[in-house]
């Protein structure tokens, strides 16, 4: 049996940065000495400055780089932070995903998972957290964007599993915006053009339940139901607020009243002026700056789903019994 102060260190060792960290439900209380559950929820491209848990312990001028009480409510989010812990000092072991994630899933330096960039695979005998949880009598499984099984795309539910047993919602590569089942466990709804790479789809499909965030979580909460009356580990990656920017009803048009002002780190000139943001001289800034009025409304439709999916799973936890 694995201790709580044992389950304490392994999670400090394995994880260095994570969104939200909770136990969950159990199907009935036991003895003191019960295992102790496990959800790991994941967000992709997800500023800080969206989660009012961290706009309170910054400056105004840092909370509101988009303009003064220019923001998304996260209450569910906030309320973990509120009643559990919020991390105030930590860095990731890299910007970018794949290695990310590496580091994110062992505790280990990205360049000695075998995956110190993006779409480079996970060497075959890394542990990661999943697999220690598994040796110790957790059921285990994954929901979402994994990214570590290479160039397959989508890849859904790869041969490796990498302790996670469940792991039929596994997506390795591509943020598509809507999921259905399928006799394997998920497919893509729309279509995706393999030699050019390209993924088209019409957002105005998306509904309650095929939307890909509401989609991960409805099948989080179906497994959670599932393995109640034993430990399990689960982590569920959401793909979005990464791009691209698009968001089902009412969550398109949210924000987009919302007057979006330039950050101060925007207000430069000439070679200062970065190549993504100007695309040389292609494009001026003003029309980036134009375009990301919509950007930053359907970002913020996003974040604000994802927090009111959170508040499906909080509910769910609440009705189905205390936490351990």
């Amino acid at each position: 049996m694995m201790k709580r102060k044992n389950l304490l260190k392994l999670m400090s060792a394995a994880l260095t940065a994570i969104t939200l960290f909770a136990p969950a439900i159990s199907a009935q209380k036991k003895e003191s000495t019960q295992r102790p559950n496990l959800i790991v929820i994941h967000t992709d491209e997800h500023n800080f400055r969206t989660l009012g848990c961290y706009r309170d312990l910054m400056s105004e001028d840092q909370a509101y780089i988009w303009g003064k009480g220019v923001k998304v409510d996260t209450p569910n989010i906030d309320s973990l932070a509120k009643e559990g812990a919020i991390c105030t000092s930590y860095y990731a072991a890299s910007p970018v995903c794949t290695p990310s994630r590496a580091s994110l899933l062992t505790g280990l330096y990205p360049q000695v998972t075998g995956s110190p960039k993006n779409d480079m695979p996970l060497n075959d005998d890394i542990v990661t957290f999943a697999e220690l949880f598994r040796r110790n009598g957790y059921a285990t499984s994954y929901v979402g964007k994994w990214h570590l099984d290479g160039h397959d795309k989508p890849g859904f539910a790869p041969k490796r599993k990498f302790g996670f047993e469940d792991n039929r919602y596994m997506i390795n590569r591509g943020h598509w915006k809507m999921l259905t089942d399928s006799p394997d466990g998920v497919s893509f709804v729309g279509s995706f053009n393999e030699s050019k790479n390209k993924y088209t789809f019409d957002i105005n499909q998306a509904d309650p339940e095929n939307f890909t965030t509401d989609y991960l979580m409805n099948k989080t909460i179906d497994i959670i139901d599932r393995d109640k009356g034993k430990p399990f580990c689960l982590m569920l990656s959401i793909p979005d607020p990464h791009g691209p920017n698009q968001v089902r009803v009412p969550y398109d048009t949210m924000y987009s009243g919302m007057k979006f002002q330039d950050p101060k780190s925007m207000n430069v000139k000439g070679a200062k002026v970065p190549k993504w943001c100007s695309q040389g001289k292609k494009n001026s800034v003003k029309k980036f700056q134009e375009k990301d009025q919509r950007q930053n409304a359907w970002y913020f439709g996003m974040v604000k789903c994802i927090d009111d999916n959170m508040g499906k799973l909080i509910a769910y936890l609440k009705k189905n019994g205390p936490c351990p």
